[in-house]
């Protein structure tokens, strides 16, 4: 007789293995005739293909021609989700890795080898945090994306205490300011302060103007600017008269 391995016979991986494998024969066995033992595969869990062999099938009345096949290890399908709300201020470091939560779980001790990677940027924004490197050849992975946002860094900005110009004369090139904590690197906000318009002699609120940089978060502390009399110098003439 032909004993067959069944072609396609699978499972997925960290699936229990079927209680026997399944053949056919030809010809049919005579009367109430059976074949003791089983058919056995190569051993193996991972993903991949192994050989189905004639094990321990017999029958001492029977010449058996064995025709293999193969049984398949398939790929556990996961489903990876990077976790939402990942954030940095800006300026600071990345993490050391991006987060993600994957269902269902791995089987036994394993785990997703690599890691998941966001795309290239440091200034405000989000910043898509894809699949990267991370893997696992056991597991069919599903990825679903989610965002990493650089948010801006909050910094102070003071007017200085003190400016001041003598009446008449020009306002300065532009008004003076201290920032807390320092700008990150080679940055410069743009723009400028301005002040509240007039020139008598008085105080004029210095306001944040059109100073900005889209990296930062500006709570501005406000000052005045004053203008000053200008000093005039009356001089009396001599020598003024008049007749009696």
């Amino acid at each position: 007789i032909t004993l067959t391995a069944t072609a396609g016979q699978t499972k997925v991986y960290g699936a229990a293995n079927p209680a026997s494998y399944v053949y056919t024969f030809s010809p049919a066995l005579i009367g109430s005739d059976v074949l003791t033992g089983v058919l056995t595969r190569s051993t193996g869990e991972n993903v991949g293909s192994y050989a189905i062999s004639q094990g321990t099938l017999t029958n001492a009345n029977y010449d058996i021609t064995y025709v293999a096949n193969n049984f398949t290890i398939t790929k556990k399908a996961i489903t990876v989700t990077a976790t939402a709300g990942q954030t940095k201020v800006y300026g600071a470091v990345d993490p050391t890795s991006y987060l993600y939560t994957l269902s269902p779980a791995l089987v036994g001790s394993d785990v997703l080898t690599g890691a998941l990677t966001r795309v290239v940027g440091e200034t405000v924004g989000t910043y898509a945090i894809g699949q990267g490197t991370l893997t696992n050849a056991n597991y069919d992975i599903t990825y679903v994306v989610s965002d990493f946002t650089i948010t801006k860094k909050a910094i102070t900005l003071t007017a200085t205490a003190g400016q001041t110009k003598v009446y008449g004369a020009a306002d300065p090139a532009s008004y003076v300011y201290t920032s807390s904590p320092a700008l990150i690197g080679s940055d410069v906000l743009t723009g400028a302060l301005t002040r509240v318009a007039g020139e008598t002699v008085g105080t004029y609120a210095i306001t944040q103007g059109t100073l900005a940089n889209a990296n930062y978060d500006i709570t501005y502390v406000g000052d005045n600017f004053t203008i000053t009399p200008k000093p005039l110098t009356v001089t009396v003439r001599s020598l003024q008269t008049k007749v009696s």
